[in-house]
């Protein structure tokens, strides 16, 4: 999944960009029933949007995203 601004940014004109939540799910139900055991969402929204999805998304075992740039590493602090 990408950020909605993909549409405004990219010079695709032939490409539907639809709310990534609905995408998401309706791709997730037809992956499951295909058999698929595990869906790994990788996506570039934004770690606001990652969330929603997370949320939003039950047939998804695990959001991977990028875009924010926010430093989520709550570890012991690297020497």
């Amino acid at each position: 999944y990408l950020t909605p601004d993909t549409k405004f940014l990219s010079a695709a004109t032939k490409v539907e960009y639809i709310p990534e939540i609905d995408a998401i799910n309706q791709e997730a139900q037809r992956l499951k029933a295909d058999g698929i055991d595990v869906i790994i969402a990788l996506g570039h929204s934004g770690l606001t949007q990652d969330r929603e999805i997370a949320r939003s998304c039950p047939d998804i075992d695990l959001v991977i995203g990028g875009h924010s740039h926010t430093f989520l590493y709550t570890g012991e602090k690297p020497d």
